[in-house]
């Protein structure tokens, strides 16, 4: 093989290589292809959250693939604890959910625990919660 076949093998190798790993995401298996979730149950609820205690508003499940939890009020913020540990104060939350706002538990920050919601003020506020178990 002379100079000029290796020079070209080494830059195709280059070339398929980048293009491998562009086509490559966090949600893939090797060589690129795309693995879609799949889900075999769904819930949805609203949940009335109050101020003084926090409200379990998604238990713990280890089958959880996917939940959003939004925030139905449309003047009072709402926090969520993502602890089985109930909060009886917004600072002690985690998480600040503003009006009209929803959150996530995706694949990406996958969270299987007890999920805890209070309220900013003394008025009762609805979170509307749906969870997807599956894969």
């Amino acid at each position: 093989m002379n100079k000029q076949t290796i020079a070209i093998w080494v830059l195709a190798i280059l070339v398929v290589g980048s293009f491998a790993y562009d086509r490559v995401g966090s949600k893939s298996l090797g060589g690129g292809i795309q693995i879609a979730p799949s889900y075999n149950t769904a819930s949805s609820t609203r949940v009335s959250v109050g101020h003084q205690v926090s409200s379990n508003v998604l238990s713990s499940r280890g089958g959880r693939g996917y939940a959003i939890l939004c925030n139905n009020s449309t003047q009072f913020r709402m926090y969520l604890e993502l602890s089985a540990t109930a909060i009886t104060a917004t600072t002690s939350a985690d998480i600040p959910l503003e009006v009209n706002t929803c959150y996530e538990i995706n694949r990406d920050k996958l969270y299987t625990g007890m999920v805890q919601v209070i309220t900013e003020t003394a008025t009762t506020s609805n979170l509307l919660v749906t969870e997807y178990l599956g894969t």
